[in-house]
């Protein structure tokens, strides 16, 4: 049977740092509370990053935040950790391209530098072959770390030619897993197409075949249908590798395969984001199991 997959086009973007800086302002109308949701809209006081309540949960000036908390953890981590302590019961929405919320989980459960680089040891998210561990004064979230010091993947996002052989790369992505038995095949669309029509990727294992279709960026992958297969793949064939991808600083795709319960121990402690599609299964499984562990037997 042929199981079509929905395409998720959000990147899995875990690490965005904003480049503006935070800007006081003395406008008194932003010193009051919204008539919608009561939240004050307050900007940092000089020398601080607390502040635009109300925005940050409308997804808004959360990179101008981000980057004022890790300035300032840079000179003074101790005051950064406060800041986030201050932020860490805020209503903050999820949006692309923002890590503000890994952020202050990070800073707000690990105070101390090390600390998280410890817990992501002990849960052993981390490659033996560590080559040289990331500045404390740059790496603060998990993210920082893991696409650092974890078992990850690179490979060049363009890959200089037509069609782009999707099925190669998720051969070479499932081959140490737990899907090295499923056997993947690309669809492309012709070459003369000047409408961009999409690929069709496939996958077949214990008698089912899976269906996922992949954007035509011309010589480029289309690594969140990628990603999406074998999320989904893994999914439904009771499998226990996620992927996930890493934001990269140039054309190259960072992704990492894990295993699932850790992964789930990270997304319930706010330490990384997720998207809802791929893992929102494995969260909820994982939360159910922590409150049925509490119930008195």
């Amino acid at each position: 049977m042929t199981m079509n997959i929905v395409p998720l086009r959000r990147s899995l973007c875990l690490l965005a740092v904003g480049i503006g800086l935070i800007a006081c302002s003395d406008n008194p109308t932003l010193n009051t509370h919204h008539k919608d949701n009561g939240l004050k809209n307050h900007p940092p006081a000089q020398g601080k990053c607390a502040g635009w309540q109300r925005s940050l949960s409308e997804g808004k000036k959360q990179q101008d935040v981000a980057y004022c908390l890790r300035e300032l953890a840079r000179t003074n981590r101790a005051e950064a950790v406060a800041e986030a302590t201050i932020m860490a019961d805020w209503p903050i929405k999820l949006v692309p391209n923002s890590d503000l919320p890994e952020l202050i989980a990070a800073m707000h459960l690990y105070p101390q530098p090390g600390q998280l680089l410890d817990y992501l040891s002990s849960l052993g998210l981390l490659a033996h072959n560590w080559q040289q561990l990331p500045s404390p004064e740059y790496a603060i979230t998990a993210s920082d770390y893991l696409s650092s010091l974890a078992a990850v993947a690179w490979f060049d996002t363009e890959t200089g030619f037509f069609p782009n052989e999707h099925d190669g790369l998720l051969h070479m992505l499932a081959k140490h897993t737990d899907l090295s038995d499923v056997k993947f095949e690309e669809v492309a669309p012709p070459y003369s197409s000047s409408d961009r029509q999409p690929y069709q990727l496939f996958a077949e294992v214990n008698g089912h075949r899976y269906q996922q279709q992949a954007q035509n960026y011309g010589d480029w992958y289309d690594v969140v249908a990628v990603l999406d297969l074998l999320n989904k793949v893994a999914q439904q064939e009771q499998r226990r590798s996620r992927f996930i991808q890493f934001a990269s600083t140039d054309q190259g795709s960072i992704v990492w395969v894990v295993d699932k319960q850790p992964l789930a121990s990270l997304y319930q402690a706010g330490l990384l984001r997720y998207e809802p599609y791929v893992l929102a299964i494995d969260i909820g499984k994982a939360s159910e199991a922590k409150v049925l562990s509490s119930v008195p037997k």
